[in-house]
């Protein structure tokens, strides 16, 4: 079994890009949501954008946005790319060929990299 987070991270690393992942900030962007709720708010928990993503954001630290396809339906990307274009930051739109590329650079079964492309709904 094969796991979207086994993509390649380290590869790209070690070409001198780095790769903002969010993974190690879940377990406390989950507790901020959950009091975001029990304080009585319904919906997106915006502050989570604009504190913490709107800061690496403002600071440069990530200042590239390569969105998989159907970013157009989450909150969290809709709000990420429209930072990207204040900032004039570059933005990629990814396609089915681009993520194929990406996923076999590391170096998951042709089978793998097809059903993570139709999980996603890329056409």
């Amino acid at each position: 079994m094969y796991s979207t987070l086994q993509l390649p991270g380290s590869r790209l690393k070690a070409q001198g890009i780095e790769i903002f992942d969010q993974i190690p900030y879940e377990f406390g962007l989950r507790r901020l949501a959950i009091k975001w709720e029990e304080d009585g708010n319904n919906g997106y928990c915006v502050p989570i954008l604009e504190v913490f993503y709107g800061k690496l954001i403002e600071s440069g630290c990530i200042n590239r946005g390569y969105f998989i396809p159907g970013w157009k339906s989450s909150v969290g990307a809709r709000w990420e790319r429209a930072k990207f274009v204040t900032k004039r930051y570059y933005r990629h739109d990814l396609n089915r060929e681009d993520l194929r590329k990406f996923l076999a650079q590391a170096q998951h079964p042709t089978e793998y990299v097809e059903d993570i492309l139709d999980r996603i709904q890329v056409v």
